[in-house]
């Protein structure tokens, strides 16, 4: 009985995300932005494979916890580094001269002339995990999107960043099955997010608009879990992001304080192990409705061999990771066009990440 009822919430959730009347109507954030790529979010592929529906995993195997109250589920200290980059790095040059401030119109031509469509995302980052304590150290995080519209008079919609930051995660198991912790995060950003006409950009005044602002802040952000000592292991878990201090240029890259809720669900199977989970919360702050915050993943792990997939109302993704003693690597696909929206203009993202552990 207990199995066929999660079957059923499983199912009425996907029918929730997947056909509700507001993700018929895509929103222009889905047609001006990669799927997995958001300015103020990082995530490792396996994050990004499950539409980031990641707080009620108990163990990202190639990243931290999503939800620091999941610190003590570490069973063994060790260090990880972790690359990641998209398609679309050849823009990787231009995006720098972007952020240089050193905008002229040789280097509009080039990013804003040619393909509709430009996008990349890379980052570098060192991990370090155990059961007391989680830190992450990026030294490098960079994210470019941009895309022309409206041929008679070109519109842009762009943003750029380049980013470093700092984070840190501890937890506790309080009573049987109840799990909390905290994280403090410190980033450090410069970027451009910019909407601008095209032919504003053939004037100094109009290439003022993309010059390059400056963000940093520093975040505490507390976590909390349940997990009932059931067949399945349901699991319900909740955050509370960007409650923290402020500095800089915000009008363009808010990141305002939010509540995010989760559930998760782990069916048993002869092999491997299966979870899935349904996750309620913001990835850019611009979602117009709630069913847009709703976001559905599922991971299959079997043996080093991790399989993971995702939708929300932004695009579906999927992936495969494979981690080994000390390597690890894995590849995903997303794309802006869900199976029940008909549209002629989508985005394709491959992501590739590589992985050391020690």
């Amino acid at each position: 009985m207990q199995r066929g009822f999660a079957s059923a919430v499983v199912f009425i959730c996907f029918v929730f995300v997947a056909f509700s009347p507001s993700s018929f109507a895509q929103s222009d954030l889905s047609f001006s932005r990669n799927a997995r790529t958001f300015e103020t979010q990082q995530g490792s592929l396996i994050t990004k494979a499950l539409a980031f529906a990641c707080l009620s995993l108990t163990v990202v195997p190639d990243g931290l916890p999503c939800n620091p109250a999941f610190t003590p589920f570490e069973k063994e200290p060790h260090f990880d580094f972790e690359g990641l980059i998209s398609n679309g790095y050849p823009t990787m040059e231009k995006m720098r001269l972007l952020l240089s401030g050193n905008l002229n119109q040789d280097l509009v031509q080039a990013l804003f002339g040619g393909d509709p469509v430009l996008q990349i995302e890379g980052n570098a980052e060192l991990d370090f995990h155990s059961r007391y304590f989680n830190a992450r150290y990026t030294p490098a995080s960079v994210k470019f999107f941009s895309v022309v519209r409206n041929e008679a008079n070109p519109l842009i919609d762009v943003y750029a960043v380049d980013e470093q930051n700092f984070e840190f995660q501890s937890g506790y198991e309080f009573l049987p099955g109840l799990f909390a912790g905290a994280q403090v995060r410190a980033v450090d950003r410069k970027y451009v997010r910019k909407q601008v006409f095209l032919l504003d950009l053939a004037t100094d005044e109009g290439r003022a608009q993309l010059q390059p602002q400056r963000q940093s802040a520093v975040y505490f952000e507390p976590g909390v879990s349940y997990v009932f000592n059931l067949p399945w292991k349901p699991r319900i878990s909740a955050m509370i992001v960007n409650l923290g201090i402020q500095n800089g240029n915000f009008s363009d890259m808010n990141e305002p304080i939010e509540g995010q809720y989760s559930i998760g669900i782990n069916p048993e199977l002869p092999w491997g192990d299966l979870s899935i989970l349904l996750d309620y919360r913001s990835m850019n702050y611009q979602e117009s409705s709630y069913t847009e915050r709703l976001r559905l993943g599922m991971m299959y792990h079997l043996g080093a061999m991790y399989l993971g997939g995702g939708v929300d109302n932004n695009g579906v993704s999927g992936g495969l990771f494979f981690s080994l003693q000390q390597l690890n690597a894995g590849i995903l696909y997303s794309t802006t066009r869900v199976p029940w929206q008909s549209s002629d203009f989508f985005t394709q993202t491959v992501y590739v990440e590589a992985g050391w552990r020690l």
